[in-house]
């Protein structure tokens, strides 16, 4: 669990073997290994905030209301590395949010609305809340 106000660092990045590595404070939390052939430059890349409400051992049809809320998550000084190796701050020139959220697990109703993200984006910044 991530205490509020903390800040953590997070990166993916190909490591010298050509594979793509999930970073957290420094510290690769898992590689991804390419399935055919190495993985010789990203160009498509995606930030996922997402929140989990409940586990469950059995999917329950309909999902009981949804009361997961929490406060502004930043994504700061975010940027990609080009084939030049010049650090490029994202912005809604080169990126675009997303236009909706995916309430999962999909096929099933849900008891009541559930909250929707509130996105901004703005030169290398991502911001979302999921607030009433």
């Amino acid at each position: 669990m991530i205490k509020g106000g903390t800040t953590v660092p997070i990166e993916l990045s190909l490591n010298g073997d050509h594979q793509l590595e999930y970073k957290v404070a420094g510290e690769v939390v898992k590689t991804f290994l390419a399935e055919e052939e190495p993985i010789d430059s990203l160009t498509n890349a995606r930030l996922v905030v997402a929140a989990c409400d409940q586990k469950f051992e059995v999917v329950p049809d309909p999902l009981p209301e949804w009361t997961t809320r929490h406060d502004v998550v930043i994504c700061d000084h975010f940027s990609y590395r080009d084939s030049c190796g010049k650090w490029i701050m994202m912005s809604s020139l080169n990126s675009s949010p997303p236009t909706s959220t995916i309430f999962w697990p999909t096929g099933y109703e849900h008891t009541g609305t559930p909250a929707d993200y509130t996105t901004t984006l703005s030169a290398g910044k991502i911001t979302a809340a999921l607030i009433d």
